[in-house]
């Protein structure tokens, strides 16, 4: 009986002792991550040129950090959702020995790792240096940061050696001529009620990519009133079309956001969304888009009719339901 109690008494410790290093173990790969700020750089230059510009790592964790950098061309995933995926085919690049001009700087000397102490915020520089016969077009980019802990702890999870990309979109000019059109932008022809729901997708068909600026101008057309839905001044890639959200869904998290949360997410592909609720009459929607600041600006209309079908047979239903219980009280007091 004693042996008994003594081995299970030594397995359950062993248990506890495991289960602790196993959450240890868990818990000191969660804490590994990296911050870049800004994710998405963009640059425009004609060379002969030395283009510069600063970005910053973070590391919110506990432990020193050191990151080893690599480059990989991204392109377009062929959805219409902004998705890319990494290549190591450089010859996708109009210039494929491009990545051999392209520097890290640390304090102005180049590097190829950086180390991060804990909890620091370090600035970085990104070097291009372009030769007059440099190949013209759009040089899409992956820099990637790889880490490892300093430490010498052992673990087995892949979560200790996390990743963190920072995509780069340059275009080596001169550039050509700005094209591109509305593709799509269409709305139920009938809602019963708000939010309402947009498609717009934005066709860039220039040798270089675009942020275009662009919103939906509502009008009730009983009432005249005017609501705008500004959209999100995404970059289309060149020669790629894109869905476009509202800007609200930049907001995460906010109580605004909240209210058309679960409509997005519904969605297959990025949408508008009109929040209001409540909606009756005709309205008419009208897009307008710019391709670039000084250039090309497109517009599109559309009607669509809103009645509160759903209140209105609420309503019906609950005088139905009124009128029985009077009729029914009525002929009780008879």
């Amino acid at each position: 009986m004693k042996n008994n109690i003594f081995l299970t008494t030594i397995i359950t410790l062993s248990f506890i002792a495991f289960s602790l290093f196993l959450i240890r173990e868990i818990s000191f790969a969660q804490n590994v991550s990296i911050g870049v700020y800004p994710p998405i750089m963009q640059m425009d230059t004609t060379p002969p040129a030395n283009p510069k510009a600063d970005f910053f790592l973070t590391n919110p964790s506990d432990q020193s950090l050191e990151l080893s950098i690599s480059y990989k061309p991204f392109k377009p995933k062929g959805t219409k959702n902004g998705e890319i995926e990494l290549s190591d085919d450089l010859s996708s690049f109009p210039d494929p020995l491009f990545v051999n001009r392209v520097k890290i700087l640390e304090e102005d000397e180049p590097v190829k790792s950086v180390v991060l102490s804990p909890k620091q915020n370090k600035k970085l520089t990104l070097e291009l240096q372009l030769p007059p016969n440099e190949q013209k077009g759009d040089y899409y980019f992956t820099i990637l940061f790889s880490s490892r802990p300093t430490t010498n702890i052992k673990a087995n999870s892949s979560l200790l050696y996390p990743t963190i990309g920072m995509n780069v979109l340059l275009t080596v000019g001169p550039k050509g001529k700005t094209e591109g059109y509305i593709s799509r932008f269409s709305v139920p022809l009938f809602v019963d009620s708000g939010p309402v729901v947009f498609n717009v997708e934005i066709a860039n068909r220039s040798d270089h990519f675009i942020s275009p600026t662009s919103e939906i101008t509502i009008k009730n057309l009983t009432t005249g009133k005017k609501d705008i839905v500004s959209l999100l001044p995404v970059n289309i890639l060149a020669n790629t079309v894109r869905a476009i959200p509202d800007s609200l869904q930049a907001e995460v998290g906010s109580s605004e956001y909240e209210k058309i949360r679960d409509i997005v997410e519904r969605q297959d592909s990025p949408v508008a969304v009109y929040p209001k609720k409540f909606l009756l009459g005709f309205y008419n929607a009208t897009l307008n888009v710019s391709l670039e600041e000084t250039q090309t600006k497109f517009t599109k209309s559309i009607t669509f009719f809103a009645f509160p079908i759903s209140l209105l047979l609420g309503i019906v239903v609950l005088l139905g339901i009124v009128v029985f219980i009077v009729l029914r009280v009525r002929k009780k007091i008879s």
